[in-house]
């Protein structure tokens, strides 16, 4: 464990056997400090902007699970130009199903744990409105499945079909006027997941959903897998932007299955984020500054910096409600170290509340050019 100092000094520490680690005599009248924490085989978490009233701080480590690999043919489609999707009650920092056109897959499945397998193949098409869409469900299969503790290949036939639950609902949101995603600039969906968990098992879809009359919000008829093979079911209902300009999105999330009826849902409106300059080099991250123009309150944002196709997973918190904060540097030594300055590293700009969440941007870290999902001014 790391501590940055209010006076500038960094002074390093190991946990003792309760997982606890004590810094003493530091004087936040000479500013804030910041913690990062490190264990082996574990993501790297930092806070910035502590003060003496955060203390004593609690910080949870994401830890990984081993997965093995699953892949083969699906037998039975009815067309092979339809998308298929493979899913597994998995619960991962990062998702592992399939979903492609075709009827060849490859998905992660728990090590040596039984777990259900599910295959859903539709097709879908955008509405007219640009804002929502029409898919069309044909063939739905849940399977449970004996633990495997060695990658394997399963080729399955679209049989034991399930019918599925249907729900009718419409979710409605309040965004500023000059927001990306207000009224005609924004593409709704729903997504039922299981296992509680953001990159778990999904289950359900929308097989309709568009913008209203007005504008304010979506309304939509989801299908899904039966209720009484799902626990603790998670819906996602999510804006993005409609005409694919970026890929801003916010979203919220709510434990149960999609809701039937009108309901009014509290998203996180959009910032307006300024990433630091790029300088030219490898590791640009360490000591620079982000800032951003928040429109709600009692959020946190954080910049979860990660190596696509590696394991490197850093996530930096801020203050709640805070609009910018400074990067810490990594210690020399860290493993991931390397990851980050070899690599084509992102930095994906998220801000939450609670179970609702906002993806506000990924950059190109290594030159700030290549800006995917930020907004800039």
């Amino acid at each position: 464990m790391i501590l940055d100092a209010p006076d500038g000094q960094r002074v390093e520490a190991l946990t003792d056997g309760s997982g606890e680690a004590r810094f003493e005599g530091l004087d936040f009248d000479l500013g804030t400090a910041s913690v990062t924490v490190t264990k082996d085989g574990h993501d790297i978490v930092s806070y910035v902007g502590l003060t003496a009233e955060r203390s004593p701080l609690e910080v949870a480590l994401w830890t990984p699970r081993p997965v093995k690999s699953l892949s083969g043919q699906v037998t039975n489609m009815l067309e092979l130009e339809h998308q298929l999707i493979v899913d597994t009650t998995l619960c991962s920092r990062n998702y592992y199903g399939h979903q492609q056109v075709g009827s060849s897959y490859t998905i992660q499945v728990p090590t040596g744990e039984p777990f259900s397998l599910f295959s859903l193949e539709f097709s879908a098409e955008t509405l007219p409105s640009g804002q929502g869409y029409s898919q069309t469900f044909y063939q739905w299969l849940w399977q449970d499945r004996e633990a495997m503790t060695e990658s394997t290949t399963l080729d399955f036939e679209l049989d034991e079909l399930l019918s599925p639950e249907s729900v009718t609902g419409a979710f409605f949101f309040d965004l500023r006027e000059d927001s990306p995603l207000a009224g005609d600039r924004g593409r709704g969906y729903v997504v039922a997941r299981a296992g509680s968990h953001v990159n778990s098992m999904s289950f359900g879809f929308p097989a309709l959903i568009d913008i209203n009359t007005d504008a304010t919000g979506f309304d939509y008829t989801v299908e899904h897998a039966p209720s009484a093979l799902i626990d603790n079911p998670l819906t996602e209902y999510w804006v993005t932007v409609a005409d694919g300009s970026s890929a801003d999105k916010i979203r919220v999330y709510e434990a149960g299955f999609p809701r039937a009826g009108d309901h009014s849902l509290d998203f996180i409106d959009v910032p307006k984020v300024t990433p630091p300059p790029s300088d030219g080099e490898v590791y640009p991250l360490a000591n620079q500054t982000w800032s951003w123009e928040l429109y709600n309150e009692g959020v946190t944002p954080f910049l979860a910096v990660f190596v696509p196709t590696t394991d490197y997973y850093w996530s930096i918190y801020g203050p709640e409600d805070s609009t910018e904060f400074t990067i810490p540097e990594l210690p020399e030594d860290l493993e991931l170290l390397s990851a980050l300055r070899e690599n084509d590293a992102q930095a994906l700009f998220v801000v939450e509340r609670g179970g609702a969440g906002l993806l506000a941007g990924t950059v190109d870290a290594l030159t700030n050019t290549d800006v995917i999902m930020v907004r800039y001014e």
